[in-house]
């Protein structure tokens, strides 16, 4: 063979060999695969392909790598490029065209596959730190990355085989040794039991089992993740009673298996990690096991597409921002912390909650579960985004379930102890559902009443949501939707969400079930709609065998796939059918009407209906009536058909349906769940026997609504206790013009009847609301009650109107509702227009009364409005308007009283009354404990007897007698020599007051001050002062005399004294006054001085005359004598000189 054909032939050898080399790159397979196909003694040429020189040598993987690199057509030169966010799109492209790429943007959490030959760099001052590198292959170089082990970049790794034969050649106490890198792959063989093969580890390392064989037991000694092994990850172990303690950040647990026992953790988060992504994992509970699985972090923690195994996982120790995203699914979840952001799919036995049933405020979104979810001792729990099964219920007292958008779907619990009322918040695209007597949530339909939670919610919730498992089958039979041999039947307004699965069974569509909404529902099998039924609307249904709408109008379909069929019919007129004993069972079949019935028909019932025909439910909206006026419907219900047995019942197929005319005696009649429902000019009998155990024995309940009973009759004539017409959870319900009368026959047991007329929420789970009992005739007066929870009337509920009414007790005529020992509230209730004989006592608050004639009467917090009430016993906050009080009132704190008439005795002990423009026709006598008590524009005929404080008094007429009054002496500062009025006043409560009878004398020295002629000087007291006018200060009066008043009394106060109290005297200025004179030279004058003081007769003066004292002849001064009262004379007989001239 020469040269060239050697040539030839080695080429085309080394073409092949490229050729698989490039197929298993194409795989990427690892190393050790690319390496184990290639023969290290091959001899290549050295001739190029495309241009790029290969080496002749493949023995080693950097030649591999090139190898690769070289099919891949990447250059081999230093070229490079930048990578930023504008250019990442193209990143696949740039690996096959560069050999360097250059990092320099934040690539905001992006995962980046890089594969074999490629170099990756950063700027040198950037630091990766929400970017993620997985890198496929080795022969990968890194430069200038800052924050490697945060970036999850792994490269230049080795792949070691560990097991128990060489465990000791790569673990050195525990921890991986020198023999182990930064990046290596530790791919575990094999079983490793016993507590000598406990791993520590220490370094970022890739821990895996590709032969899937792992198996670790340390003997409860934990599997430790230390914080210097950052960014590692754990995949495919399978790990027996052996937890994982995770101590550093940035780890990846995918697709383990976890099983411990002994009450320990599976798995241990230390404090303040972050970045810990456990998917695909399986966690299971082994015997012993606590509650418990994650404890002690405070973490972000992610969760993904685990296994159905049961999880039993705690998180403790101040929890923030707990992010579980889709695909989680356990058996428990309890929260010991502070805060938690649940964002779960198909969740399984979810428990929010502490270890004491206690939990901070929950927030859950995007979440769907099929099973119960048990939120206990929530302060506050926010539902977005999501469809919840909640069980039992939330049960913290002023808790708050707030909805977003969302479904909630209550279902039964057999927890005892943990109901608490809480505050439903809900938003228009939201619904709360609560569900009763469900038979499972496996596989079912979930069926539910009126929207429930801690206010009332004024409208009735009638979806039924689809929750069973993708493919299961529907239970037999549910209370709302009745099935036949499995097959569905929707009979009544019924709204079906379907959330997974499939119906597939045949699914019926009749009567009653109009205005129903079916959406995203699956229906595998045929659907028929195929009775007259109306506006029903499928919404982005499946219907996988096609729907026939064989009847009905107005049937819609949105956004749905399937075949729809259509077939005309011709429309039945509503046919009047005589029903007698005799054709009962031609259309009655078990207890219901049958096809022979249609919706619309009249039933002309005639003639006696006894026990024999087994009751008679109407699900059907017909029109009962007797044109014979002979009906009599005896079906002797007795007591034990509180659930089923010979009963009268309107259920809710049969809403519609109106009643005329019908008797029926000893019969149980129920309204269960209907609406639309007249029930006119009946009578109804229960003579002597125990009808209505626990329900009534007509009752209106379960959520029926818009029902009236009207000008009908009710006598009740012993029954062992029970009550006569009830309505229990019901609203929009009307009574009137009814007559309701109970009689006892003995004091026997027997002879006992209960609540003659009973709202309530006894035995049903739905509310009161929207109640009128209006122009009935109530008659208790001759019954004897069974017991302290039996009246005439009890009532619980919100927005109730009792009008013009009347009540006839012996005791109580209206009462609310009693449940164990304690009235339950009513809300806005009004009592408008009634006459009353029988108290109403109500711990109600907000009840407005309004023209009624009332007996006994206690109330609070609460308006009365033009009454006429017997004897009223007012509580705090109330308002009493335009009300006559005949006999008897009493009066507690933070009353208002306005144009009332009271002739009743008022005694006021308490605090914040206001009276205005009321006339009391008895005494009032105010205490020393009232206090802030104002009376204005009051009369008071027999008196108002005044004490205690802060008490005003404007602008009334009437006796106003003062307990408590004080006399004072008002004027007490005097000038001697001087006339002054002196004033004394009558005071209450430091305030003036306005008493106009009784006199006032005053004492001076402690004697009585009298006139000229020696009279007693009397002043009279006009408007609660008293005064003596003008009386003249004796110069005797000085700072030490005292005065003080004495008041006579008088029919509007006893008499007082006041208290001794010193005068301050002042004395008045003196002066002194001369005449002027007129004389001629030489002539005798007569010097003459008057002094102010007309009290001085004494003394002596003398005279100058330009300054020069006057003298006689012998140079003696001449003193005058002051002579009468002021007057000084004195006779100068000397001559006048012209010095003396002036």
């Amino acid at each position: 063979m020469n040269k060239n054909i050697k040539k030839i032939l080695l080429f085309s050898i080394f073409i092949i060999i490229l050729i698989g080399i490039s197929g298993v790159n194409a795989q990427e397979v690892s190393n050790d695969t690319i390496g184990s196909d290639l023969n290290d003694n091959i001899q290549v040429s050295t001739d190029t392909v495309d241009n790029t020189e290969l080496t002749s040598n493949i023995n080693n993987k950097d030649n591999m790598e090139k190898v690769t690199t070289k099919q891949k057509n990447i250059k081999t030169d230093d070229s490079s490029i930048d990578i930023t966010n504008e250019n990442y799109d193209q990143l696949g492209t740039y690996m096959n065209q560069y050999s360097t790429l250059n990092f320099v943007d934040d690539f905001d959490g992006k995962t980046i596959d890089i594969t074999n030959g490629v170099t990756i760099t950063s700027s040198p001052d950037y630091t990766f730190t929400n970017s993620h590198f997985t890198v496929n292959a080795n022969g990968v170089t890194i430069n200038n990355l800052n924050n490697k082990a945060k970036s999850n970049i792994k490269s230049d790794s080795k792949t070691i085989i560990l097991n128990a034969s060489n465990f000791a050649e790569y673990v050195t106490n525990r921890q991986f040794n020198e023999n182990v890198a930064e990046g290596d792959v530790i791919d575990i063989h094999g079983e490793l039991i016993g507590s000598q093969y406990a791993i520590t580890l220490n370094k970022a390392v890739n821990v895996t089992s590709t032969t899937n064989d792992a198996f670790l037991n340390f003997d409860d000694q934990s599997f430790v993740i230390s914080s210097t092994a950052s960014g590692s990850n754990i995949t495919g172990l399978t790990l027996r009673d052996t937890p994982i303690n995770i101590e550093a950040s940035n780890i990846l647990l995918n697709n383990n298996t976890i099983g411990v026992s002994d009450e320990e953790y599976a798995i241990i988060l230390a404090e303040e990690i972050t970045d810990i992504t456990i998917s695909n994992n399986a966690i299971a509970s082994i015997s012993g096991r606590a509650d418990n699985a994650i404890n002690n972090n405070s973490v972000t923690y992610s969760s993904e597409n685990n296994t159905n195994t049961p999880l039993y996982f705690v998180i403790t120790d101040s929890n923030y921002n707990v992010y579980i995203p889709g695909g989680m699914t356990m058996a428990r979840f309890i929260i010991d912390g502070d805060y938690l952001s649940f964002n779960v799919t198909s969740l399984f036995s979810v428990y929010l909650c502490y270890d004491d049933f206690t939990s901070p405020n929950i927030t859950i979104y995007n979440t769907t579960t099929w099973v119960a979810t048990l939120i206990l001792g929530t302060n506050s729990a926010t539902i977005e985004n999501s469809i919840i099964n909640v069980a039992p219920y939330m049960s913290t007292t002023e808790s708050v379930l707030k909805l977003v958008n969302s479904t909630v779907i209550q279902v039964p619990s057999e927890i005892v102890g943990v109901e608490s009322p809480f505050t439903l918040d809900i938003d228009e695209n939201s619904s709360f559902i609560k569900q009763n007597n469900s038979v499972g949530i496996y596989g079912g339909w979930i069926t539910m009443g009126q929207v429930a939670g801690g206010k009332a919610f004024e409208k009735t919730a009638t979806t039924v949501y689809v929750l069973f498992y993708l493919d299961q089958y529907l239970p037999d039979i549910i209370p709302e939707i009745e099935s036949s041999n499995g097959r569905p039947i929707v009979t009544k307004t019924t709204n079906i969400t379907g959330i997974i699965g499939k119906i597939w069974l045949e699914t019926l569509f009749e009567e009653g079930s109009d205005d129903s909404i079916i959406t995203n529902v699956f229906f595998n099998e045929s659907v028929n709609v195929t009775s007259p039924i109306n506006n029903v609307k499928f919404i982005n249904c499946t219907f996988n065998k096609g729907i026939l709408v064989a009847n009905g109008s107005n049937i819609t379909f949105e956004g749905c796939t399937g075949d729809i069929t259509y077939y005309e019919y011709i429309p039945i007129p509503p046919k009047t059918i005589v029903l007698t004993s005799e054709n009962y069972n031609e259309y009655v079949t078990n207890r219901t009407f049958n096809s022979n019935v249609r919706k619309g028909d009249t039933i002309d019932m005639q003639g006696l209906f006894d026990s024999s025909l087994k009751g008679l439910t109407v699900n059907k909206p017909v029109n009962i009536i007797s044109s014979t006026n002979d009906a009599n419907i005896s079906l002797d219900s007795g007591l034990d058909t509180r659930r089923t047995g010979n009963q009268f019942i309107i259920n809710s197929r049969g809403s519609g349906t109106n009643i005329t005319g019908i008797r029926f005696y000893n019969t149980r009649v129920t309204v269960d769940g209907a609406y639309n429902v007249s029930i006119n000019n009946i009578t109804y009998t229960n003579y002597m026997e125990q009808i209505g155990s626990g329900v009534g024995g007509f009752s209106i309940r379960n959520g029926a609504s818009d029902v009236n009973v009207t000008n009908s009759t009710f006598l009740t004539h012993g029954n062992f206790g029970h009550s006569t017409l009830v309505v229990a959870g019901a609203h929009n319900v009307l009574l009137e013009n009814n007559k309701v009368t109970g009689e006892t026959d003995d004091v026997n047991v027997m002879g006992k009847i209960g609540n003659l007329v009973y709202i309530t929420t006894y035995n049903t789970d739905g509310e009161n609301y929207n109640i009128t009992v209006r122009g009935n005739y109530i008659d208790g007066s001759k019954i004897l009650r069974d017991n302290e929870i039996a009246n005439t009337f009890r009532i619980q509920g919100e927005n109730i109107t009792v009008e013009n009414n009347t009540i006839i007790a012996t005791d109580y005529a209206i009462l609310e509702q009693w449940v164990q020992g304690e009235d339950v509230l009513v809300k806005n209730f009004i009592i408008k227009d009634n006459n009353l004989t029988g108290a109403v006592g109500l711990s109600s608050q907000n009840v407005t009364m309004i023209n009624n004639k009332l007996d006994s009467t206690t109330i609070t917090n609460s308006t009365l409005i033009d009454n006429t009430i017997e004897s009223l016993n007012l509580g705090h906050d109330s308002v009493l308007r335009g009300n006559t009080i005949l006999n008897s009132i009493k009066l507690d704190e933070n009353i208002t009283l306005e144009n009332n008439v009271i002739n009743a005795e008022v005694n006021i002990n308490t605090s914040n009354i206001i009276c205005n423009n009321v006339i009391f026709n008895d005494k009032v006598v105010l205490n020393g404990s009232a206090s802030n008590i104002t009376f204005t524009d009051c009369t008071f005929n027999k008196g108002l007897y005044v004490t205690g404080t802060n008490i005003t008094i404007e602008n009334c007429t009437g006796n106003i007698i003062y307990l408590d009054a004080v006399l004072k002496v008002d004027t007490t500062e005097f000038v001697a020599g001087t006339t002054a009025n002196i004033s004394a006043s009558i005071y209450f409560d430091d305030k003036l007051t306005n008493i106009n009878k009784g006199k006032i004398t005053f004492k001076v020295n402690g004697k009585t001050l009298k006139d000229s002629t020696g009279k007693v000087i009397y002043a009279k007291v006009i408007n609660g002062t008293a005064t003596i006018e003008n009386y003249e200060i004796p110069s005797s009066w000085n700072d030490n005399t005292t005065i003080e008043a004495v008041y006579t009394g008088s029919t509007q106060c006893d008499s007082l004294i006041s208290e001794k109290t010193n005068m301050t005297i002042t004395p008045k200025a003196l002066t002194l006054e001369t005449s002027d004179i007129t004389a001629t030279i030489g002539s005798n004058i007569t010097l003459k001085a008057t002094l102010s003081d007309n009290t001085i007769n004494t003394g002596k003066m003398l005279f100058k005359i330009n300054g020069k004292t006057v003298k006689d002849a012998n140079g003696k001064v001449i003193y005058a004598k002051v002579v009468t009262v002021r007057l000084v004379l004195i006779i100068y007989w000397m001559a006048i000189k012209p010095e003396h001239i002036l």
